[in-house]
């Protein structure tokens, strides 16, 4: 993305416009298909989107798949947050065994883990910025979009095997640039 558009509110404000119209439907889709009801959807698409828009610095540098893959992490975690706290509202935590309260992650990370996290997301969409766009295609569609091997070889045109095993080596190629990259994991 060129210097001009990152610091021009008008670009940024039609790029965004541009990428809700193409992707919002997609996004009520996805939390439609959890189990939320078409209003709380909405709710959580709009929250979703007014996120992305707070940290529009950062995805206005990122390619347009990353945008989406970006958007789709912030998604799946409104989805997540919105399940628990509908859960603790109605009680259904109540019932765990303290071992399956021990596995729940804390609602509410610390600045530390915050910021280990947004280093941690930046890591990653570097490193999906080096794979090839077929790779980067595919994971997204497998991470960000839950498409199963079946559907993914339907849209490649494949075996839904040949399509598993096209996944496997985008994720294999991913996690040996983060290691290399980053010395960890």
């Amino acid at each position: 993305m060129s210097r001009s558009l990152e610091s021009d509110p008008v670009a940024e404000g039609a790029a965004f416009d541009a990428f809700i119209a193409e992707h919002s439907s997609r996004f009520h889709y996805y939390a439609r298909g959890r189990g939320l009801s078409s209003e709380d959807a909405d709710d959580v698409v709009t929250e979703t989107l007014v996120r992305a828009w707070r940290s529009r610095k950062l995805w206005m540098s990122l390619d347009p798949g990353a945008r989406r893959a970006y958007v789709w992490t912030i998604l799946k975690n409104g989805v997540w947050r919105f399940k628990q706290m509908e859960r603790r509202r109605t009680g259904q935590l109540d019932d765990l065994t303290e071992d399956q309260r021990a596995t729940l992650p804390d609602s509410a990370p610390g600045p530390e883990e915050r910021v280990v996290a947004g280093e941690r997301t930046a890591e990653v969409l570097e490193a999906l910025r080096t794979l090839s766009p077929a790779d980067r295609q595919l994971l997204e569609w497998w991470f960000f979009e839950d498409m199963s091997s079946e559907e993914i070889a339907e849209l490649v045109g494949c075996t839904q095997g040949a399509a598993h095993v096209r996944v496997s080596r985008a994720v294999s190629k991913l996690r040996v640039i983060l290691t290399t990259a980053g010395g960890k994991r």
